[in-house]
Formats: structure tokens, sequence, C-alpha cells
């Protein structure tokens, strides 16, 4: 993702990775990093990813799961071209799960998109999705679907998409595989859905791309998340054990730190991790242990967070 940000980003490191998150916040990279063609990926997914999965939903009934595998670079022999109905239908769920969060922080991940007029403070509620749409067509971007097998308009109820690029933080030949999305509809969430797609078809899918490569040049799966979202958290950091990269976004305290200044915007033309600024939230003040007013935390838009694979 891209954000406005602070030349001061509160990080509790040690010194060296203090200094080495702090130069890379302020040199800019002289070229983008570089995606790789969706060629290296749909293989692997499709032989990690199964055809179909049954699950029962709360109610006890049993539910067929099947995949689709789109590429927004042209069909494959394992893929279809990303069509329009696909991309509508894929961003429809990803606005019933994020949608107020894009709202109310889109500005800083999308910065062309008007500021609201007062006196509202978040955008109208469809202004970021040209933006997302552009984003979601990016070339190198493979998706996987799952959609009930009764249903004739194959509606996603979830899905994954993911991008092998370069990650320059990392090493000059670094790659990792981008989670842009995963989403799953709200009638199949708490049926460990989410998780079966992580821990199954992902993960298979890093130990296959780790095979592909020369050792030491794959480093895993890397990500964004909002600071927002408790729930992908939880199951981020506490189930499957992520971590914070070192050059992701940090929480600060106005206890131990001063409260970032923010600066201009250094946007850059894509998503991920290459901005150089980034927006912070502060959160309303909270009641010490002794009675008086703490002081309120700071924590950004997003974190990076980075994984292996499964434990």
């Amino acid at each position: 993702m891209i954000f406005i940000s602070s030349p001061r980003v509160c990080v509790s490191l040690s010194l060296s990775l203090t200094l080495s998150f702090f130069f890379s916040l302020t040199h800019q990279p002289t070229h983008m990093s570089e995606d790789l063609p969706s060629s290296w990926v749909t293989p692997h997914v499709a032989s990690a990813f199964p055809l179909r999965h049954e699950i029962r939903t709360s109610r006890g009934e049993h539910v067929t799961l099947e995949r689709i595998v789109y590429e927004t670079e042209g069909a494959s022999r394992d893929a279809v071209p990303l069509s329009s109905r696909a991309l509508s239908q894929l961003l429809a769920l990803i606005d019933a799960n994020l949608g107020p969060m894009y709202r109310q922080h889109g500005r800083a991940i999308y910065p062309a998109i008007p500021k609201p007029k007062p006196p509202h403070h978040t955008l109208a509620p469809t202004s970021w999705h040209p933006h997302k749409t552009r984003e979601m067509q990016t070339p190198g971007l493979v998706y996987v679907t799952y959609h009930d097998t009764r249903d004739p308009d194959r509606t996603p109820l979830a899905f994954v998409s993911l991008l092998l690029t370069h990650e320059p933080e990392l090493a000059r030949r670094a790659k990792v595989l981008y989670l842009y999305e995963i989403h799953v509809a709200h009638v199949m969430q708490g049926l460990g859905l989410g998780t079966w797609l992580l821990c199954g078809g992902v993960d298979a899918t890093l130990r296959a791309l780790r095979r592909a490569m020369r050792p030491g040049d794959f480093h895993g799966l890397e990500l964004t998340v909002f600071s927002g979202n408790e729930r992908a958290l939880k199951l981020y950091r506490e189930r499957l054990q992520m971590s914070l990269a070192p050059w992701s976004p940090q929480d600060c305290n106005e206890a131990k730190h001063p409260r970032p200044k923010i600066t201009a915007s250094q946007h850059l033309t894509r998503r991920r991790t290459r901005a150089r600024t980034y927006t912070f939230i502060t959160e309303d003040e909270t009641e010490a242990i002794d009675g008086t007013a703490a002081a309120p935390r700071i924590r950004p838009v997003y974190y990076v967070l980075t994984w292996p694979g499964c434990p």
C-alpha cells in the first residue's frame, strides 16, 4: 500500500535496524521493484490450490466450492483472462469486507481521490473503486477464486490475489510472493476458509516457488494489512505467526516519542512497500493505571508483514 508519512517514524527496534529503517525511509530507490510475469506463478498455483473444496456451513449444509484461476495478462494453460465481470464481482467482495476502511483511509492509499467536502470526513462510498480497479489489473497478478458449484453466476465466496515481485528491502536478488488480497464472503466467515487458503494453497505455492528458485533468492510471502483490521491481524500475527517487516511502519507512543509530523506526500505509482512516508492514526486518549489521562497510542494506517509459510 502507498501512504503519506512522517520522516520521524517511531520504531522499537535495535539500533542497527533503526538506522537501516531510517535509511530506507529517506533514500528513494532509483527504480521501482520489478514484478515478474504471471507465468512464474500460475503453474504452481494450479497445482497448489485444489480444483474443488468441500465445506460445511454453520447450518450444517455441505457446500462444494470450485476453483477458477484468473490472470491479468491473458489466458494460459492453467488460467483464464480476468474478465470485467469477474473484476466487478471481486471488487464487490472487497467492498463488502473492507469498504469502511477504504472510505476512511482511501486518500492515503490513492492520493488522486478528491478530499471530502465538510462536514463529511470520509469518502463517498464508491470514490475509491476506480483506483482499486486499476490496481487489481496490475500485470502479473494471479487470482484464485472459489464459488459455489450451484451458482450459475460463479460469484466468488473466497479469493486470493498473488504477485511475484522483487523486494529490494531484503537483498538485490530477493523475491517475494506478494499477497495483494485475501477475502472470504461474510456467509463463509468463521468456517476456517481463510486459514485453509493460507495454510493450504498459499503455503504450497510458497514451497513450490522456493524449490524452483536458487537457494536464497526466494523469501516467502509479504502483505500489507490495515492496522484497524483486528480480525485479520489476530489470524496473521497470533495463529500464523507472521512477522512485522523491519521496514514496516511501527506503532508509536507519545509518552516516549514525539508525535510524527506529517510531511508533504511522496507517493509512488505502485502499491505495496515502496512508499517512503506514512500516515499515522492517533487513537483516543485512555486512562492510565493511576487514573490520569494516558498519552494516546499512535499507529500507522497499515503494517507490512512477512511469512515463510505455515509453522
